[in-house]
């Protein structure tokens, strides 16, 4: 167990010296030129080793390892004020050591991109496009009893308009995203398909959807640094299989303000109403509040709380509340190293008659330092602890500890 625990760690310190022997001459850092233009190509590599104590994200049968994540990539920026891109794509290579139990099912390439791409956006009428997709075996449904590899892709349109003078800004859209689930083999989790449907492996593939949404929202600019929103937007989520997951639309309505109240404290508050109907009907207020103290230019403290509806997989667990309180902060100091902490709660309430809450806590500090132009090295721990009270509180998946040490070197020419 040793050896594999000191060559994983050994392939992490080989790639760091091997970057910082780069020649400087090779004006890393500045990127690529496109053209004659302003636009630039980045190549970009990540590498992050981490000793996760509960890899499978169990509550029985957990089992400890080393985990090496190599992510190289490439970002792409075009500034201008007619037509803007900025676009990225990267693939991931997981490797598990297998110190503990033989993890090798979690081996595996992984993979994201985004891109955003504006056209006439200093103009009266403008027009945007979004799209990122993710491919993970860190699934967001919270829903779901037993690991999961997720496959994400979200398509988003935005056509803003803006009016003589620029204070007011008008903008109407629509999304599709599109979200598939693949069992992880030999993960360990001993649930009861019973009792929750997603412990089958032929069940999880049929919990994919395609959610589709209508949007609007105008903002208001009435000092140099505050602002006024208004934003309403109608969704509907239509799953692969309605007797496992039912039909959810549902409407959001929200109101708020944002801005510096103080020149070293900003703030936004937000209020509004969400709802959905159908068979997963339900109906909670929507509020947001956040506050950022910057006493100096090298520190800040933020803190928020939140009040949101959400939709996940199953039936049983269609519609849910959530709560959120995160605190984070930042300090920098001898110009380059940055230390770090955050920390979130989540009370997630699932609304569908089974009186079952799920509570996650995570805490993460860390400490960043810019090595180079070209290279950032970071190490830090990050905890979570996850519990569930009422319908489906046996689920192994539904409770369970996790203490992650992890050391990351990010690489950009």
């Amino acid at each position: 167990m040793i050896a594999k625990v000191t060559r994983g760690i050994g392939i992490l310190a080989g790639v760091l010296a091997l970057a910082h022997a780069a020649p400087a001459s090779a004006g890393a850092g500045d990127g690529i030129r496109l053209g004659g233009g302003e636009g630039t190509l980045h190549p970009f590599v990540d590498v992050d080793a981490r000793y996760d104590s509960n890899a499978y994200s169990t509550g029985t049968g957990s089992a400890a390892d080393l985990v090496l994540h190599v992510r190289p990539g490439v970002s792409v920026n075009v500034p201008g004020d007619m037509i803007a891109l900025d676009a990225r794509a990267a693939v991931e290579r997981v490797q598990y050591m297998g110190i503990e139990a033989d993890t090798s099912s979690l081996n595996g390439w992984w993979a994201d991109a985004g891109l955003r791409l504006s056209i006439n956006r200093k103009g009266r009428v403008g027009f945007e496009i979004r799209d990122s997709f993710r491919r993970s075996n860190q699934a967001q449904a919270l829903s779901l009893a037993t690991p999961a590899i997720a496959n994400y892709n979200s398509l988003a349109l935005t056509l803003p308009f803006t009016p003589a003078g620029g204070a007011l800004i008008f903008a109407v859209g629509g999304d599709w995203a599109v979200e598939s689930y693949e069992p992880v083999a030999g993960s360990g989790a001993s649930c009861d398909p019973a009792v929750d449907p997603s412990c089958s492996s032929d069940n999880l593939k049929k919990f994919g959807y395609n959610e589709v949404q209508g949007r609007g929202s105008a903002i208001w600019r009435f000092l140099p640094r505050t602002r006024a929103t208004f934003d309403v937007g109608y969704f509907k989520r239509i799953p692969n299989d309605e007797i496992l997951s039912p039909e959810v639309s549902g409407v959001r309505v929200l109101a708020g303000l944002s801005g510096l109240v103080t020149t070293q404290f900003g703030a936004t508050i937000r209020a509004g109403y969400g709802s959905t109907f159908g068979d997963a009907a339900y109906s909670t207020w929507l509020a947001t509040v956040e506050g950022e103290w910057m006493p100096v230019t090298e520190a800040s403290v933020r803190a928020g709380s939140s009040h949101g509806i959400g939709t996940d997989p199953g039936r049983a667990y269609a519609v849910y509340a959530t709560n959120r309180i995160s605190l984070d902060g930042k300090y920098q100091f001898a110009r380059r190293i940055t230390a770090r902490a955050a920390a979130r709660y989540d009370l997630i309430s699932y609304e569908a008659g089974t009186d079952s809450k799920t509570k996650v806590l995570v805490a993460e500090p860390s400490i960043e330092a810019e090595v180079a132009k070209w290279m950032t090295a970071s190490v830090g721990y990050t905890y979570t602890n996850r519990s569930s009270d009422g319908v489906g509180s046996t689920l192994p998946t539904h409770a369970y500890d996790r203490h992650e040490v992890f050391i990351r070197a990010s690489l950009k020419y």
